[in-house]
């Protein structure tokens, strides 16, 4: 026993690292209470906080305060799961937590008001990179003091979106649902949490914090985010995508995952993507065809640009370019229209009203990407047939994927003539709907086309059941098991 209480520090560490995390801090206060003089770190008894009642509140602030040990400095995790702790308290904390990176925060029915969450989020946290909050506003007797002073959260969308923290990973904002099997269904509304939640949202779908996140976790039962999250500079280089409970309606998912173009595993449960059981085979070619519609979504835009410089560099009024033109019928033509002509070929554009010529626009084809998506949940419905679904979402994912590849074979046999020139997404991390050309690059070799052909053999994996384990077994490669990275706090079956 001598001999293990006098090991350096460094060994105490080493051994630490391999006591499960349930057991740690009983194990070094075990250790600390048996060898009073032994220099045993207690580092690890700080870097994982999770407070779950008042008193444990009470207790790390004095310790806090104290300043002997300069325990806030060794927090890595704090969690505060408790509806009712005091927000007094949170506040005065969270200052001393010096290199805190993951904060998770219970926000109850009157524990925390706006006014308390403006005040935390008020600095900017720079050593944060997962934050979650959670929302529980329900009461269980009527209670109309929210609604007259207009307490609502829209205000800490706006705080966070003010932070310049470039090391943020994950966001997570969740608004619990109503239970209605504790206790029946309530005779009298229930407080809000967001009021305007779309703009206070698309505020923070494109601020600087949003550009570097690789997961979001938005839970709002009931409200619209396909506006926010499908805007230009939305969230560039996000990966894991979490929209359960809010109303993402059949369409609005392509509609979303044409901007997020590096989303890679995605949850919808709660969510009406699909009518009553749905197109699974529709579904799966609309995913798998995703990328198609980027590519030609961007066309258009570029298209429109070009336009729009092209005639800015000729100094045209700007009445002159919405001026109509003709277009010639389709079907038979006359007998007495001539098939050839004896005049020389122009080397102009025709011609419009009042002599003004229309600019050539250069033809420009963007190749398509292949789908991004690894993992799908959905649990809105869990039909007895799920083997069946299973099979025609893989077969409508194949059928997009012809669909894509033949788009792709008729660019290259393009690109190898020199009719077009042809463009791809460039791999930089800039947000493909940019201006102009930006985050455009050029095709120069038909290694391309070959490259992306071998990306397309792989379905996303599929799982009906939900994060509750309602609807089934959950497979290793599941989105739910996917969140864990970030969170770490997915009800997941035992």
């Amino acid at each position: 026993m001598s001999t293990f209480s006098a090991l350096p520090p460094e060994l105490y560490s080493a051994i630490f690292e391999h006591v499960p995390l349930s057991h740690i801090r009983l194990t070094i206060l075990s250790l600390t209470r048996a060898l009073p003089w032994a220099l045993i770190p207690q580092e690890r008894l700080f870097r994982d906080v999770s407070l779950g009642h008042s008193d444990q509140v009470v207790q790390f602030y004095r310790r806090l305060r104290n300043g002997v040990d300069s325990a806030g400095r060794f927090v890595r995790s704090f969690a505060v799961k408790d509806w009712n702790i005091d927000a007094e308290l949170i506040i005065s904390i969270v200052p001393m937590l010096l290199n805190v990176e993951h904060f998770s925060l219970y926000i109850g029915p009157r524990n925390f008001t706006p006014e308390h969450l403006e005040e935390l989020f008020k600095d900017c946290i720079t050593s944060l990179q997962h934050v979650s909050l959670r929302f529980r506003p329900y009461v269980k007797t009527a209670t109309y003091l929210q609604f007259l002073k207009g307490a609502y959260f829209d205000s800490t969308l706006e705080a966070l979106s003010r932070w310049s923290n470039t090391r943020l990973h994950s966001i997570s904002i969740i608004q619990d649902p109503l239970d209605t099997d504790t206790g029946g269904v309530q005779a009298f509304a229930q407080p809000i949490v967001f009021f305007r939640f779309e703009p206070a949202f698309a505020t923070l779908s494109s601020c600087s914090l949003a550009s570097n996140s690789r997961a979001l976790r938005v839970r709002i039962p009931h409200r619209s985010v396909v506006r926010a999250l499908s805007s230009r500079n939305a969230f560039p280089r996000l990966e894991f995508l979490d929209l359960s409970t809010c109303s993402v309606l059949e369409g609005e998912l392509e509609m979303i995952l044409v901007r997020l173009w590096k989303v890679k595993h995605i949850v919808l449960d709660g969510c009406r993507v699909l009518r009553s059981e749905g197109d699974w085979n529709a579904f799966g070619k609309r995913l798998a065809l995703i990328g198609v519609t980027r590519a030609k979504e961007r066309e258009k835009q570029l298209k429109e640009y070009l336009e729009r410089e092209s005639m800015a560099a000729l100094q045209l009024p700007e009445e002159t370019t919405n001026i109509p033109i003709k277009k010639a019928k389709r079907g038979r033509r006359g007998l007495a229209s001539a098939t050839i002509s004896l005049r020389e070929p122009s080397t102009t554009s025709p011609a419009r009203p009042n002599g003004i010529r229309r600019p050539q626009i250069p033809k420009i084809r963007i190749l398509p990407q292949c789908p991004t998506t690894l993992s799908l949940a959905m649990s809105t419905f869990i039909p007895s047939r799920q083997a069946e679904v299973l099979k025609e979402f893989e077969q409508g994912w194949f059928e997009g994927l012809v669909q894509m590849t033949a788009n792709r074979s008729r660019l290259r046999q393009s690109f190898r003539n020199g009719v077009v020139r042809v463009v791809q997404f460039s791999r930089e991390g800039v947000s493909p709907f940019e201006e102009g050309m930006v985050g455009l690059e050029d095709v120069e070799s038909e290694d391309v086309f070959d490259k992306l052909e071998d990306e397309t053999s792989r379905v996303p994996l599929l799982c009906l059941a939900s994060s509750s384990g309602a609807g089934g077994e959950h497979a290793a490669e599941c989105p739910h098991h996917a969140a864990q990275e970030f969170w770490g706090d997915c009800d997941l079956p035992s």
